[in-house]
């Protein structure tokens, strides 16, 4: 294993470009920034200081192609471990391999090639654009942008503007309470609460909506079918509209919401699929 320590009392700039192997970046308060690598080639790793920026480089990184990455990450793998301050600002550019995030960081912006993405908090401006995995958001508290390829996108809690896409792939969130888009070529949509606004366009694959009780969801989907639950009592606006397809409409009338009230929204159009909205 090697290890570089640099004295950071403030936020950092990380740059990391690896071909292959697992990336772990942890927020700290300490007022440094670690850098340890392991591998049969760490030594041959670049990692630099210049002012606020710490870059971390494989060898051979500039040589990155599809033959080249399978051939090098087999034996050649670099696992990165890096402690830096909170608030720090992250660029990874990455072949392959699993990567965590854990803690408050500022500006993300991650592309993979493929492998597993964790975050625990999306506290600043981010983007994720992976390949092939999976890519896991504990929290949104920042402006958000996902994008997988192929694979899942999995959100806990996103409380701020949040746009996820996917080529293939199943996507969930447990709690809407910003502004969160949701684009799917194929695959199933599953979101729990929804105190936000929420807007899904879908090609094929079920929708479900646990749980709305304030805001507007707005849906546009080619195949499948959708289920919305909506708050009991709660006054709820709706456009439903499908060309192939049946409308089970069970929300009782309530009438107007009153000055101040949660009241709902619901614009829902789909070419084959069945619409179902239910008091819950």
């Amino acid at each position: 294993m090697t290890d570089y320590t640099y004295i950071t009392p403030n936020p950092i700039a990380l740059v990391i470009k690896n071909l292959g192997g697992k990336v772990i970046i942890r927020a700290t308060d300490d007022g440094t920034t670690v850098v340890s690598l392991n591998g049969a080639h760490a030594d041959e790793a670049t990692v630099t200081q210049e002012g606020n920026t710490v870059t971390v480089l494989s060898p051979n990184f500039d040589w990155l192609d599809a033959g080249f990455l399978r051939k090098w990450f087999r034996s050649n793998r670099i696992d990165i471990t890096v402690t830096a301050p909170t608030g720090s600002d992250i660029t990874l550019q990455l072949g392959g391999g699993e990567t965590e995030i854990v803690g408050k960081f500022g500006r993300v912006e991650a592309r993979p090639g493929a492998g597993d993405v964790h975050m625990t908090d999306a506290a600043g401006e981010t983007s994720v654009h992976l390949g092939a995995g999976s890519i896991t958001v504990d929290s949104i508290t920042a402006a958000t942008r996902l994008v997988n390829g192929a694979g899942n996108i999995k959100v806990g809690a996103a409380g701020a503007e949040t746009s996820l896409q996917l080529g293939t792939g199943d996507a969930s969130i447990a709690q809407v309470s910003g502004t969160v888009y949701v684009k799917s070529g194929a695959g199933s949509v599953k979101v729990g609460a929804v105190t936000g606004d929420l807007t899904i366009d879908t090609g094929l694959g079920g929708t479900s909506v646990d749980r709305i009780s304030n805001g507007r969801f707005t849906y546009k989907g080619t195949g499948g079918d959708i289920r919305i639950g909506v708050a009991a009592g709660t006054p709820t606006w709706t456009d439903l509209s499908t060309v192939v397809g049946r409308v089970n409409n069970a929300l009782p009338s309530v009438g107007e919401p009153r000055p101040g009230q949660n009241h709902v929204e619901l614009r829902v159009t789909t070419v084959s699929g069945a619409i179902e909205l239910m008091p819950v």
